[in-house]
């Protein structure tokens, strides 16, 4: 019994699956149907198809490419934006002085140019003013040869007389002339006047004011004792007789110089009452 009830409601569902598969062969042709049409259509439209995926394509591409160059842009544009801000968060710096630059000296400009003939000249010239000093200082005196004042013969003056100890040896004079029994210890540069004492003998002396002239008796005066006399240079004060002139005389002012000539005449005669001046 139970077998035969299962069977029937099975029979009940047979027509149910006969209608279902009637609807479905249906809906089968329908789509066979509409297919059909769309591949007319598509038969229709088939040579427009590849130039709309041809600018579907680009306006993709494009679309990438704006998107790529957009993604670019905007790092660089931040990057850029932050580095503004950065530069104004930072301070200002403050602007050094500008640092003077060391003037450098002209340099001194070139010697002006001579020529031969002028050096020549110059060097003439020097030669000359060389050997006319050399001639003038061969006879050099100290002092003056020209007496400054004018004596008269016989007349008496007061003079200072600049010494130093050892003109007692080292003065001397030559002339052949005989002034008042007095001469120079040389008659000439080689010929000496034997047996004269100091009250006889005229030697060159040279007055404080630079007056040359001679005088015998000097040394004999007791205020000129030798070894009371000071080691520098000294004056003493005397009484001085003129008695002639002697006529440009042989002079040297030590025993081994030279003899110099004077071209002037000298003053001679004698000194009395002599006395050391104070240094």
């Amino acid at each position: 019994m139970a077998k035969e009830e299962k069977s029937a409601p099975e029979e009940e569902h047979a027509p149910k699956d006969e209608e279902r598969d009637e609807e479905e062969r249906d809906e089968d042709e329908e789509g066979d149907d509409g297919a059909s049409d769309d591949e007319s259509d598509d038969d229709g439209d088939g040579e427009a198809e590849p130039e709309k995926k041809a600018d579907a394509k680009k306006a993709d591409d494009k679309k990438a490419d704006d998107k790529v160059a957009a993604t670019k842009k905007a790092p660089a544009k931040k990057a850029d934006e932050e580095e503004d801000e950065e530069e104004e968060r930072k301070p200002a710096k403050a602007s050094r002085p500008a640092r003077p630059r060391p003037v450098r000296a002209a340099p001194p400009p070139p010697p002006p140019a001579t020529n031969l003939g002028a050096r020549v000249v110059v060097f003439i010239a020097v030669l000359l003013v060389l050997s006319s000093g050399f001639w003038l200082l061969s006879g050099f005196d100290s002092g003056l040869d020209k007496p400054t004042i004018k004596w008269r013969v016989g007349q008496q003056v007061e003079m200072d007389i600049t010494l130093v100890k050892e003109d007692a040896v080292e003065l001397g004079c030559a002339s052949s002339q005989d002034i008042g029994g007095k001469k120079c210890e040389y008659g000439t540069k080689t010929d000496k006047n034997e047996g004269l004492t100091d009250a006889k003998m005229l030697k060159p002396y040279t007055t404080a004011d630079g007056v040359n002239f001679a005088a015998a008796g000097l040394w004999s005066q007791p205020a000129l004792d030798k070894a009371k006399l000071p080691n520098d240079r000294f004056t003493v004060h005397c009484k001085y007789k003129v008695e002639g002139m002697l006529k440009t005389p042989l002079v040297r002012w030590k025993q081994s110089a030279a003899w110099g000539e004077k071209k002037e005449d000298w003053y001679a005669g004698s000194v009395s009452d002599c006395k050391l001046n104070p240094p």
